[in-house]
Order: structure tokens, then C-alpha cells, then sequence
């Protein structure tokens, strides 16, 4: 690099900075102030800080200001420069101090630099006013500003630091592709117009704590890195995340959406958590083909809808946890897939995402919300899913219980028989043990068990009538001996009893009553868990 003393410059006629083409509105009547790498420049595009030791840079952009011309194109602003706009005298710091500056006509910063601090705190902006493409490679103070007229901040890196605390935007504010570095502070802030932070980028954590969008507010696009913290905020008009990334923690807790929302095609990141806590809702909200990467989760806890109606998801995977403590009964679920629904440790993953959460009273919590995401899709004739809802709300009481087996617990049966009666397979399962179970049982008994058969009476019988008949008396024909049931034959036997046709042989002793009068019991009732479970994956 090669560079010439600033105090070595020149006041050659005709000078033209090097700086951009589109820049040199700003340095017109600007003499030359010295060269870097062998191009000359003005003091304002100057890129050395070095330009800061003296008061050329300062008293250059002071007699801009006080001149009206507020063309700042380009203009590096270096490490020390002071500005007063009053009655004081100037004061050299660190930072690029605008403290309280009014500006009564256009303001152009665009494609600037701030060295060091930026500090507009408290100034008014009269008119349009854009930091397009601005690099704030130190702070940047904007707390208590008046934005007059649309601004521009499209493409502005703040590379530390920036707050916008209780400054009002009253027209349009566009921070369209912005990249916020560090921290960003929008706490308080009144966007009065539309504002857009269509495809922003923030890396640390982003603070709206508290601002208020009285017109559209367009957060599509946007690329939360960290914690974004938009919670006690009212979005008066249309809010747009669509296509947003939230890669970290998000609240919307105690924000109030007085138009439509709009999530359509929002990412999820892993790990992510986006809640809603005590959020109010007037109209539509869509979360349409969203994707939620694992253990991403909503929480709309208290969240009130007051149009639930309007609330749609569609082509998108929930978990049934995510809507604790909220009335979904009346949601549009559209091709919604259902995770831990189905699977054999639904419940238990379910439960255990919401105490490595701290949620208090988690089982109470996901039984309710269980019953009232069955009644949604009772009535809108989903019958399978709600069975498998009405199945999650019980298994999470039988959980809570703590015992794996219960056999003095009548829900314990309910659901090892037959799931709830929600549980197709299991049901027809039990009833094929029962009915082999006692056919085993049969086919061990001995002949004892068994009266002989009807059959072998009446042919008896019948011969007995026919020689009293004929004036023969002969010695009684001997009745067949009962006999012990074959492995075949007791299966036939079993199903006959379940279902009641009294089959022969009929019992002869207590332990053979006993079992057949328990088959005519259990097999019935168990047939009725099997039709109720059926019944329920088709029809009310």
C-alpha cells in the first residue's frame, strides 16, 4: 500500500475521485485529500482511518450537514470523529456520533462504512433516508430515532452490536437481506407502515420485546441463527414467516395477532423450540408444508384462537405434545402425519420430550390434549386416528399409575385385551389365546370330565325300546363310555363353546362346568372388544 501524508493534498482543478461511479455525487467540490494503492480520493471516501487524526474528514462532513446535503454515498467514516449539532463544541471520541441530528431532507448512506460506533440516538429523519448496503463494522445506536419517511437499511451488515430501542419507523422500513452479526435490540420499536425483514439474517440473538407493526410485517425469508425473542409484540396487520428458518429458541409469549399469520414452508431446525405461550390469535394462522427436523417443537400453551376454525395445518408431521393446554378441536388438519401416534413407545417418548422440558403435570396435560385431538378427528370422520388418539389419553393415565401389571385395576384388562378397545390386532389376538388356551385345557382332561354323548344314549335307548316291543328280554345294552377329547377335536369343542352352541360332550364334573361356563363368558366378551375395536376404525 502506498499512501501520501493527508496534509499533503492538493487542490488539482478537475480532480475526480476514484471512488465507484455511483459514489461521486457525494465528494462533488471535494478537493483531493491523498492516495491509497495508488488511487486518489476525497476525504470523505478516503478508506484510511489514519483520516481521523485531523479535523478535515469532521469539519468536511459538518459543513455537508449544516449545508442540508445530506449525500453521504460511500463515505468511509474512520475510528475518531466528533460531530456537534448545536452549540457546542465539537468533541473527538471513538465514534461516528449523530446524537440528536436533524435532517430535513433526503439522506443517502448508502454503501457506507462506520469504523467504529454508529450513534443516531435521538435524531429525526425528516425525509427518505437509506444505510443500503452500510457495513457497521463498530455498534450501531439507533435508540429513540424518528424515522419520518420510508428507510432503507436493504443489505446493511451490522457487524456488531445494534439497537433500535423505541425508535418509530412511520413509513415504510425495509431491512430486506440484512445481516445482523451480534445482538440486535428492537425492543419498544413502533413500525408504523409496512416493515420487511424478507430474507434478514440474524446470527445472535434478535429482541422485539414489546414493538408494535401497526402495518405489514414480513418475516419471510428470514434466517433466525439464535434465540429470537418476538413475544409482547402486536402484529396489526398480516405477519409473514414463511419460508423463515428458526434455528434456536423462539417466543411469540403474550403477542397478540390481530391479522393473518402465516408459517407456509417455515424450517424448523433441530432442537429448535417455538412457543406461543398465552398468544392471542384473531384470524387465520397457517402452518402449510413445514418441516421440523428432529425434536423441533410448538408450544402453544394458553394460546388463544379466537377463530379456531382458521387454524390450518397442512402436509406438515405434529407431535400431539405441542398442544398442551390448548383447545384444538376445531383446527383443519389436513394430511397431517402424526408422530408417536402409532408406535409401540409413543406415549412414553411423548412424556419423556415433555419433562426433559420441565413441564409440570405432564401426563394430565397430554391426556387432555390426546382427547380433544380425537374428538377433532372424530368429527371430521378420521375415525383411525381418533381411535389412536382416545388410545393415547388412556395409556398416558395407565403410565402415570407407574405398575406394569395391575390386575386388580379394570383399565389394566381393558388395555391388555384389547388396547382401549381401540386396538384391532390385539383384540383379535386375546381371543385366539383364549380359545386355544382352553382347547389345550380340554384335551388334557380325562374321560371323567365328560358325559357320554347324546348320540350314544339314543342309539341305546332305541334298542332297549325295540326289544321290549318284541316281548325279548335281553341284558340292557351297555351305553358308550364318555371318552377324552382329542387335540382336534377340543379346538372344535373350544370354538363351540365361545360361541355359544352348547357342543357334546356336555361336562360331567365340577372342574369341566367351571372351565366351559368361564369360555361362555370370556369368549363372548372378548368377541364384543374385537366387533367395538373394528367398529371404531370405521364409524362413530
Amino acid at each position: 500500500m502506498s499512501t501520501t501524508s493527508p496534509t499533503a493534498a492538493r487542490d488539482d482543478e478537475g480532480f475526480v475521485c476514484e471512488c465507484a461511479e455511483e459514489m461521486r455525487s457525494a465528494c462533488q467540490g471535494v478537493p483531493f485529500y491523498s492516495e491509497y494503492e495508488g488511487k486518489s480520493y476525497c476525504v470523505l471516501h478516503y478508506p484510511g482511518a489514519e483520516k481521523g487524526k485531523d479535523n478535515n474528514f469532521e469539519q468536511t462532513v459538518l459543513r455537508k450537514y449544516h449545508s442540508k446535503n445530506y449525500d453521504f454515498r460511500g463515505v468511509y467514516f474512520p475510528n475518531r470523529v466528533g460531530f456537534t449539532f448545536g452549540s457546542k463544541k465539537p468533541e473527538f471520541t471513538d465514534d461516528a456520533d449523530f446524537t440528536g441530528a436533524t435532517f430535513d431532507g433526503q439522506v443517502y448512506f448508502w454503501d457506507g462504512k462506520f469504523h467504529k460506533k454508529a450513534k443516531f440516538d435521538r435524531a429525526t429523519f425528516n425525509s427518505y433516508v437509506t444505510f443500503k448496503d452500510v457495513t457497521f463494522i463498530g455498534e450501531a445506536e439507533f435508540n429513540n430515532t424518528f424515522f419520518k419517511d420510508t428507510v432503507h437499511f436493504d443489505k446493511a451488515h451490522f457487524t456488531s452490536e445494534s439497537s433500535f430501542q423505541n425508535t418509530e419507523f412511520r413509513d415504510y422500513a425495509y431491512f430486506t437481506d440484512a445481516v445482523f452479526s451480534e445482538r440486535a435490540h428492537f425492543l419498544w420499536t413502533k413500525f408504523k407502515a409496512n416493515t420487511y425483514f424478507t430474507h434478514a439474517r440474524f446470527e445472535h440473538n434478535a429482541t422485539f420485546t414489546g414493538s408494535q407493526f401497526s402495518g405489514e410485517a414480513s418475516f419471510s425469508g428470514v434466517d433466525f441463527r439464535s434465540n429470537a425473542y418476538l413475544n409482547s409484540i402486536d402484529f396489526n396487520d398480516l405477519a409473514r414467516f414463511s419460508n423463515a428458518t428458526f434455528s434456536s429458541t423462539t417466543k411469540f409469549d403474550h403477542s397478540e395477532f390481530n391479522g393473518n399469520v402465516n408459517f407456509t414452508k417455515a424450517k424448523f431446525q433441530q432442537n429448535s423450540f417455538t412457543q406461543f405461550i398465552n398468544t392471542i390469535f384473531h384470524n387465520h394462522v397457517r402452518f402449510v408444508q413445514n418441516t421440523f427436523d428432529s425434536r423441533a417443537a410448538l408450544n402453544f400453551t394458553f394460546a388463544d384462537f379466537e377463530k379456531p376454525e382458521r387454524v390450518l395445518f397442512n402436509s406438515v408431521t405434529l407431535h400431539p405434545y405441542w398442544f398442551l393446554s390448548t383447545d384444538s378441536r376445531k383446527f383443519s388438519f389436513v394430511v397431517v402425519t402424526w408422530s408417536n401416534v402409532s408406535s409401540f413407545r409413543g406415549v412414553r417418548n411423548e412424556i419423556k420430550e415433555l419433562t426433559s422440558r420441565g413441564m409440570e403435570r405432564p401426563h394430565q396435560l397430554l391426556a387432555i390434549a390426546c382427547r380433544n385431538l380425537a374428538v377433532n378427528a372424530e368429527e371430521n370422520n378420521r375415525y383411525e386416528e381418533a381411535a389412536n388418539f382416545r388410545y393415547m389419553a388412556m395409556e398416558v393415565k395407565r403410565l402415570q399409575r407407574g405398575r406394569k401389571i395391575d390386575l386388580f385395576h379394570l383399565s389394566w384388562w381393558y388395555w391388555l385385551l384389547s388396547g382401549y378397545g381401540e386396538r384391532v390386532t390385539r383384540a383379535f389376538g386375546a381371543l385366539l389365546v383364549i380359545w386355544l388356551l382352553f382347547a389345550v385345557v380340554y384335551s388334557t382332561g380325562n374321560a371323567t370330565w365328560w358325559q357320554p354323548k347324546q348320540s350314544s344314549r339314543l342309539v341305546a335307548e332305541s334298542i332297549a325300546r325295540e326289544q321290549q316291543s318284541s316281548g325279548v328280554v335281553e341284558k340292557p345294552q351297555a351305553i358308550a363310555a364318555a371318552a377324552p377329547l382329542a387335540v382336534t377335536e377340543a379346538v372344535i369343542y373350544s370354538a363351540g363353546v365361545m360361541s355359544l352352541q352348547k357342543p357334546e360332550p356336555l361336562p360331567a364334573n365340577n372342574r369341566a362346568k367351571v372351565l366351559v361356563l368361564s369360555e361362555t363368558i370370556f369368549g363372548p366378551l372378548q368377541a364384543a372388544l374385537l366387533a367395538l375395536a373394528i367398529r371404531r376404525k370405521f364409524m362413530r
